[in-house]
């Protein structure tokens, strides 16, 4: 699935487009592909509501649209070979 624009996730769920690892090190030494990282890194494309809590009051999110996150591995649902649909349990951390 290459068109994303459609959809909108909802609740606690998050929409990414997965970045591809690096195939070269800094060292300019060309990886293998066993050695190359697994895909979880991504960006973010657009966020669902948030997490209501039992109170009623919604979490913010600690993230935004646009921001590059780390998940964990085997996170989420596959649409097509770049993008995932996850949820907030899923992303690990931030990356700056």
């Amino acid at each position: 699935m290459s068109d994303v624009s459609n959809i909108r996730p909802i609740g606690n769920r998050i929409l990414v487009k997965l970045i591809e690892p690096e195939t070269v090190t800094d060292g300019g030494i060309i990886l293998p592909e066993q050695h190359k990282a697994k895909r979880n890194k991504a960006t973010i494309v657009a966020l669902g509501n948030g997490c209501m809590q039992v109170n009623g009051w919604w979490l913010p999110w600690g993230y935004k649209v646009g921001d590059t996150i780390m998940l964990v591995n085997y996170a989420g649902i596959e649409l097509g070979d770049d993008h995932l649909i996850v949820t907030h349990d899923d992303v690990v951390a931030v990356v700056n």
